[in-house]
């Protein structure tokens, strides 16, 4: 496994978060303008409630477990993105992203 782990506080914004999925890059605000950086952080493990899950959808917040390489600058307040979404089971009805099964 390249780089370093490292946990952080996550929530997914416009995609569902799952293990095994990268974020590429990492934005940070400064002066009303984003500026994004790369890296590659790979989701090893999420937590939430206490335990032990494999996707965090939308309505959740929780602990990421992340292993690669992030910039030298990670600091609070940035933002992980990544250019993939989570996986084919997930599908985006409005403003939500829903697994099958769920409704809006």
């Amino acid at each position: 496994m390249p780089g370093i782990w490292l946990a952080v506080a996550g929530r997914c914004v416009f995609a569902p978060v799952i293990t095994g999925m990268v974020f590429d890059t990492v934005a940070s605000r400064s002066a009303g303008n984003w500026k994004a950086v790369s890296c590659w952080l790979r989701v090893e493990e999420i937590g939430c409630y206490g335990r032990v899950i494999s996707e965090l959808d939308q309505v959740m917040s929780g602990q990421l477990v992340l292993a690669g390489s992030p910039p030298c600058d990670l600091a609070e307040g940035m933002v992980l993105t990544a250019r993939s979404h989570a996986g084919g089971r997930w599908e985006r009805h409005g403003d939500m992203w829903l697994s099958p099964g769920q409704s809006g």
